[in-house]
């Protein structure tokens, strides 16, 4: 499963701040979560993101590299309730309202 990096603005998807990596958490044997934050980090920067840029983590590996990512993104944060299953609601949502 790779990572995928969303940007929203005021609500709305910006596809020119989004991208996504190869790989994710859960896709490397041994992973190290400071080394998995600065990749992202460093992408999210090429891609315009600022360091005082709010950025809200989700997902099974948010937990993990939370500090990590707030070396980069001090405003750097957990979404509300339970992160590791958010896409999945997110994604549930979206299917409830695409297909009824």
């Amino acid at each position: 499963m790779s990572a995928a990096v969303r940007l929203l603005i005021d609500r709305r998807f910006n596809d020119r701040g989004s991208f996504t990596l190869g790989t994710g958490m859960e896709t490397l044997r041994s992973v190290k979560p400071a080394d998995f934050a600065r990749q992202i980090a460093l992408r999210a920067l090429a891609r315009g993101w600022k360091a005082n840029d709010t950025v809200y983590l989700c997902g099974g590996g948010a937990g993990a590299i939370l500090a990590a990512l707030r070396v980069y993104f001090p405003g750097a944060r957990m979404i509300d309730g339970n992160p590791e299953y958010a896409n999945v609601k997110a994604f549930y949502l979206i299917a409830r309202k695409v297909y009824g």
